[in-house]
């Protein structure tokens, strides 16, 4: 790649971590309105995913004496 050190691992001898750091180097260099997009979309993402796995969604039993959910 241009700009690599003297000396550095040639682009075929990089380990994946290193192929993947520079690739968003290069994105996020070229585009800082994805960081300013991107950003906040990923932590609303892990909002919601947190909040769900949170949340408790088993139905709750009907009391009795209650006609509940009832449908002719």
């Amino acid at each position: 790649m241009t700009g690599d050190r003297p000396g550095a691992a040639g682009p075929a001898r990089r380990t994946l971590r290193q192929k993947i750091a520079a690739w968003f180097t290069a994105l996020y260099h070229h585009h800082p309105g994805l960081v300013v997009i991107g950003g906040p979309m990923l932590l609303l993402t892990a909002l919601i995913l947190l909040f769900g796995l949170v949340t408790d969604n088993t139905p709750k039993p009907c009391p009795p004496g209650k006609v509940c959910d009832f449908v002719r």
